[in-house]
């Protein structure tokens, strides 16, 4: 029987790469295996963008998802865009993004939507993050909540770089595909395991809602 299909869409083609691990990790495991296709296009474009152009990125997901439909029981869309604002600014862009989706024809649309940026979601998971260099600084947010942190980006790369002269390369987003994929392997954000971000955890909800009622 053929499986769930989930196309993915991102930012950028490391966003894609890394939610490709990151979906898998977050789904309960009477739902899997999936089967996983990384869109190159078109990318997902700002809220700001035109929205002439968003409606024609939508309408590309809208035909990839429909060539598959016809062979596949279940088709899932997830299309990434960061919020570039802090929480709860996720689920208006949550909203508006499968919103724009749905109106272009995709069935099941769902929305990662992490705010401040997918960099937010690496700060919980200090020990998959760590492990992917180990000349890091040991990243330490106590328990602050990830999704008020401004500029999340540029926050992780800061608190990771080591103090004193030790060479080490900063974080970059190529980094995000270990990091998704060390967070599927040690099974850190599976349904049941508290995430300190609601941006993070809608997304979890919703994913498994999407694909556990989508046939």
């Amino acid at each position: 029987m053929a499986r769930t299909l989930v196309l993915v869409a991102g930012e950028s083609q490391n966003d894609t790469h890394a939610l490709e691990s990151l979906i898998k990790a977050l789904l309960e495991p009477q739902k899997l295996p999936i089967d996983i296709r990384k869109l190159r296009a078109p990318t997902i474009l700002s809220r700001n963008a035109a929205p002439r152009k968003r409606a024609t990125m939508a309408q590309l997901l809208a035909a990839a998802e429909e060539v598959e439909r016809s062979r596949r029981p279940k088709v899932v869309v997830v299309a990434h865009r960061d919020c570039d604002d802090v929480e709860p600014a996720h689920e208006a862009c949550s909203a508006e993004l499968e919103r724009d989706l749905a109106d272009a024809g995709v069935e099941h649309p769902v929305a990662a939507t992490p705010a401040w940026c997918l960099e937010a979601w690496w700060m919980l998971f200090p020990d998959q993050v760590g492990s992917v260099r180990p000349c890091w600084r040991k990243l330490d947010l106590g328990n602050r909540n990830v999704g008020s942190i401004a500029n999340a980006k540029e926050a992780l790369i800061a608190a990771l770089r080591p103090s004193g002269p030790t060479r080490c390369p900063d974080y970059r987003e190529s980094d995000s595909i270990a990091i998704a994929r060390n967070i599927e392997e040690t099974k850190a954000a599976e349904p049941g395991k508290p995430i300190r971000a609601r941006s993070l955890e809608m997304f979890r909800t919703r994913l498994n809602l999407v694909i556990g009622n989508s046939g």
